[in-house]
């Protein structure tokens, strides 16, 4: 956890499921997951049940709730993949697939993804300069084991 919300997140979903892995906050579920944690929060009862609703309700300005969650959302993300790129030095980049990041790109892209994957104190500079990509190839997964796949019938 780096700010207060994210304990709040934190500690609803360690009291929920006991162990918090990454794949309970930064998945459809997990969107869902820090809107109950966030609703709970703030002593409301959740009455959304679907990841996709969170986003609609979110961009569409219909739930300050669902702004909240899908803007932790991002910030979380963005420090889990920054500390991604410092764990495994990767300078090539940071590519982001999956399905639900792709549903909401404009507001990925003027969130606080970037300053949280940067901000990793003394190793900063490190990772200032790694560029981030978010992967909109729906096959991305397919195409890349076939281009794996002619590479090694090519060698």
């Amino acid at each position: 956890p780096v700010d207060e919300t994210d304990i709040v997140v934190w500690r609803h979903l360690q009291n929920e499921l006991d162990r918090v892995s990454a794949e309970d906050v930064l998945s459809g579920r997990g969107l869902l997951n820090i809107y109950r944690a966030l609703s709970l929060h703030q002593g409301v009862e959740p009455a959304i049940t679907d990841p996709a609703q969170v986003t609609e309700q979110a961009l569409n300005g219909q739930c300050e709730v669902c702004l909240s969650a899908l803007t932790q959302f991002c910030r979380i993300m963005g420090s889990f993949a920054g500390n991604l790129a410092l764990n495994l030095a990767t300078t090539g980049g940071v590519f982001i697939g999956g399905g639900i990041a792709t549903r909401f790109t404009e507001f990925l892209i003027n969130s606080d993804f970037r300053a949280r994957f940067e901000a990793k104190g003394r190793m900063k500079h490190y990772v200032k300069d790694i560029p981030t990509y978010l992967i909109n190839e729906p096959d991305h997964g397919l195409l890349g084991a076939s281009a794996y796949l002619q590479q090694q019938i090519a060698s």
